[in-house]
């Protein structure tokens, strides 16, 4: 995660899958990816979305997903806010493979960008 502030809102957005920088992601094929996406970008000119990354990096890698999937172009700070929201939605029985399995099926292919 750079929070330097070097890096430009066309940067991050580049890194979407989803999410283009449009204000409509109703014409996204996964609206609610593309909200999270759009959450993850802003985060990032925020003191206090980049003090929720910080955070949210930490229980990623507590969880041993440090090296998940490292080469599929997601940025690990999106894969961890994506993990903080499958575990605000889930039932507090979730483990590191139920992610990934939940990570794939609804992030990975469900692209149609």
């Amino acid at each position: 995660m750079n929070t330097d502030g070097k890096q430009t809102r066309e940067y991050y957005i580049s890194k979407c899958r989803y999410y283009n920088g449009s204000d409509d992601i109703y014409s996204s094929a996964n609206i609610m990816a593309a909200d999270y996406e759009r959450v993850w970008v802003g985060f990032h000119f925020d003191e206090e979305g980049v003090s929720q990354l910080r955070a949210m990096l930490d229980t990623y890698i507590k969880w041993g997903l440090e090296h998940f999937n490292e080469d599929d172009g997601t940025p690990m700070s999106l894969k961890a806010l994506l993990l903080g929201r499958f575990l605000h939605w889930g039932f507090g029985y979730e483990t590191a493979d139920d992610f990934k399995k939940w990570y794939k099926d609804f992030y990975i292919l469900n692209n149609r960008k």
